[in-house]
């Protein structure tokens, strides 16, 4: 079995999901991407990292496991946290099996719920030199989404895939292989662009929420903050266990950001904050 990032099992683990839920078309043109297991999935520059490209193929792969995150909902809200997971057995490219994870609303972390409405669909994506494109197949647009949440799902289907990229490029959907002007209320004539404002502030990338880590264990994720500081916390219910800081790359940008952590053996929660109160938390087991 594939290891979680940084050697971090996690406590759960996700069955074979892609059969049932959404059943897989493989389009895949330009390059595929494989997962960069040794830094956060944040998206980073305007353009896709060539140097990240394992080929270009339409065929399946060979079955692994495959850690990919997705973009939730907070419970009760629209702002988009990430949730990291495995997929077991997966055989299509990373783009594929987290677009595929999204639209079947696989959610591993108990705080979040999932961006997407209860609509399933096949999914096919295509990656561009300029754009990523997700056919979604099936999808019964008279289902009833209010437009906030069809904007949120629009987002989190961003998010999804400009992370599996490691990019920042727009998305175009097509309904049934055909361009379409709008979806659940929102209109769709250009390619839907990553909106920062959409995503928290703050994301924890890995560990993952009920991760099972070693007493040294490394904190990656990304943040969007002016003095380019992220303050980390383990918490033993109210008790500080551990803390620290860290910076992030590139100040006032959306950045990737890590921190080395020594805990003692227990369950913590691990908080990651900014100094405006934004903040995302995972459930830890360190043994």
């Amino acid at each position: 079995m594939t290891a979680q990032p940084d050697d971090q099992r996690p406590a759960w683990w996700v069955p074979r999901v892609l059969a049932a839920a959404v059943a897989t078309t493989v389009v895949i043109g330009g390059v595929t991407w494989a997962a960069d297991r040794g830094r956060p999935a944040a998206p980073t520059d305007g353009v896709v990292d060539e140097t990240r490209a394992t080929g270009s193929t339409g065929e399946e792969q060979e079955p692994r496991d495959l850690a990919v995150t997705t973009y939730a909902a907070a419970r009760g809200g629209t702002l988009l946290f990430a949730d990291r997971h495995l997929v077991e057995d997966a055989t299509g490219d990373d783009v594929q099996v987290a677009v595929e994870q999204l639209v079947s609303r696989q959610v591993v972390d108990d705080d979040l719920a999932p961006a997407w409405p209860r609509v399933e669909a096949r999914v096919a994506t295509r990656v561009g030199s300029d754009r990523v494109t997700v056919d979604l197949a099936g999808l019964d647009t008279d289902v009833d989404v209010d437009r906030e949440e069809a904007a949120t799902a629009l987002q989190a289907l961003v998010w999804t895939v400009d992370t599996a990229t490691r990019s920042r490029l727009p998305v175009e959907v097509l309904l049934d292989g055909a361009p379409t002007e709008e979806l659940w209320g929102v209109p769709l004539g250009e390619p839907v662009v990553p909106d920062e404002t959409a995503v928290s502030r703050v994301l924890v990338d890995s560990p993952a929420d009920g991760a099972v880590v070693s007493s040294a264990f490394t904190v990656r994720g990304w943040a969007r903050v002016e003095d380019g500081r992220v303050t980390w916390r383990l918490l033993d219910g109210d008790e500080v266990v551990r803390e620290g800081t860290a910076g992030t790359e590139r100040p006032g940008e959306v950045a990737s950001y890590a921190a080395d952590v020594s805990s003692p053996v227990g369950d913590f929660t691990l908080v990651v904050s900014l100094v405006d109160g934004s903040r995302d938390t995972k459930r830890l087991r360190v043994r």
